[in-house]
């Protein structure tokens, strides 16, 4: 072999190597996949300088392959309430959770008496789907009218559902 032979091999090998490293046979009997979707009670607590409550509905999708791990879109809708100061707001939004990780997004319309805002709060945090655990920034459209709320927000959602249990006690039988 000359040298440019050997170089073309040596090539060849350093990009073929890793395919036959990883390379592997799977076996399919011990490799499972379920999902399901469901309406849930939605419930959480947060501080944002002040405390808050909200409770509401939300739609799951949960989708669990024992190769990959669990992912969870939410879709949920909720009215929320901070008894300091009697603010009171209607929310919608998304959570979207792969493993353990959670990414969540939602817009709030909040009043008390004639002022107003409408507010959209990016949120990332860890969780399950069921239980969910952010932090958030919330940006305001009308520059902060409530000086109670402030931009931090941390949170605590819960998506309660008998589906969650049910898998749980099917899969440890």
């Amino acid at each position: 072999m000359d040298i440019q032979s050997t170089k073309k091999f040596q090539v060849l090998i350093i990009f073929l190597f890793p395919l036959f490293l990883f390379a592997q046979t799977v076996d399919s009997s011990n490799h499972y996949n379920y999902n399901w979707n469901s309406l849930a009670l939605h419930a959480g607590v947060g501080l944002q300088r002040s405390a808050y409550l909200e409770i509401g509905t939300s739609y799951i999708y949960h989708n669990f392959n024992s190769r990959q791990g669990f992912v969870n879109g939410i879709l949920f809708t909720s009215f929320e309430w901070t008894p300091i100061k009697n603010i009171y707001g209607i929310k919608v939004g998304a959570e979207y959770g792969y493993n353990l990780s959670m990414l969540c997004i939602d817009l709030k319309y909040q009043f008390r008496n004639s002022t107003k805002d409408l507010v959209i709060t990016p949120k990332i945090g860890l969780g399950l789907g069921l239980l969910s655990l952010y932090y958030g920034y919330t940006i305001s459209t009308s520059k902060y009218p409530f000086p109670s709320i402030g931009k931090h927000q941390f949170s605590m959602t819960i998506n309660f559902t008998r589906k969650y249990f049910e898998k749980i006690n099917t899969k440890t039988k």
